[in-house]
């Protein structure tokens, strides 16, 4: 429903069980998976098509990809528990055809979650991943999603961060560096079990799995934490997700970790993801978490 130029609706409840749920509370790789499954529903719906029909004027299939993701929460994922009820809301506007931004917030019983999503639309230029053109889709008739003239704030901070004009990111009160060196690097081959999604593209919810795991493995991590300390013990608080471009099956990727703070409540850093045969920086992300 369009409201004060705005197209606004309830987000479908849930009862957090298992599926939702990871080894320490609420699971970010089901959050993402939702609200990304509820944002393309809504442009599909917008469009008046079933997202396996989604082309362009030359009859290109185009796909929806993310090109910025935030999210926050008043209290680490781990506050989120089993049985407790999520509630919310989901409002989206278009920018022309080919940008949706939605925002969203989601009620529990112990704290709430805002989040952020921008989706472009995409399409394959030959048959690998590391050439997806920017295309959009015709729109017929009166699409219930209001139109902006104005490029979203949201997204021209995510040129701004690509072009490397911001050398410092805010997020959560923090002060990110955006392009100092990193502490540390690993590597991560993508997999095809998990990583990818029903395009073949690496999903948008891999990029801070991926990132994790890296970390995870660096000796900084270990030396502050202690593997199983961080996977289960430092929850997630907020990440702000920056999206440049996508990898193959098989590819190795370079994760960058810059740590920005560490003490005995909490953690901030930048992760930088980069394809390791081409160099090419495939995104960027910002992430606060919590220590009990």
């Amino acid at each position: 429903m369009a409201t004060n130029g705005v197209f606004r609706q309830a987000l479908p409840p849930v009862l957090i069980g298992m599926p939702q749920m990871g080894p320490c509370g609420l699971s970010e790789n089901w959050l993402l998976r939702y609200l990304g499954d509820v944002h393309w529903q809504i442009i599909c719906d917008g469009l008046n098509r079933r997202s396996r029909d989604m082309v362009d004027d030359a009859g290109n299939r185009l796909y929806a990809s993310f090109a910025r993701v935030r999210w926050s929460s008043t209290v680490p994922l781990s506050g989120y528990r089993e049985s407790d009820n999520l509630t919310g809301t989901i409002e989206m506007l278009r920018f022309g055809g080919g940008v949706f931004v939605s925002t969203s917030q989601i009620f529990g019983e112990q704290g709430t979650i805002s989040a952020t999503l921008a989706s472009i639309f995409t399409r394959r230029e030959g048959i690998l991943n590391d050439r997806l053109v920017v295309s959009a889709p015709p729109i017929f008739g009166a699409c219930p999603i209001p139109n902006t003239d104005e490029s979203p704030a949201f997204l021209e901070e995510h040129r701004s961060i690509k072009a490397g004009k911001s050398k410092i990111h805010r997020f959560m009160d923090r002060a990110f560096e955006t392009d100092s060196p990193a502490d540390e690097v690993t590597s991560y081959q993508t997999n095809g079990y998990q990583d990818f999604n029903g395009a073949n593209l690496l999903y948008f919810v891999s990029y801070p799995t991926i990132a994790d795991i890296c970390v995870s493995r660096t000796s900084l991590i270990a030396k502050q934490f202690g593997y199983a300390r961080f996977v289960e013990g430092s929850s997630p608080l907020g990440r702000d997700i920056f999206y440049f471009g996508n990898a193959n099956l098989g590819d190795w990727i370079s994760c960058g970790l810059k740590l920005m703070n560490v003490d005995e409540t909490s953690m901030s850093a930048r992760v930088d993801l980069v394809r390791a045969a081409s160099g090419a920086l495939i995104g960027k992300q910002f992430v606060a978490r919590g220590r009990p």
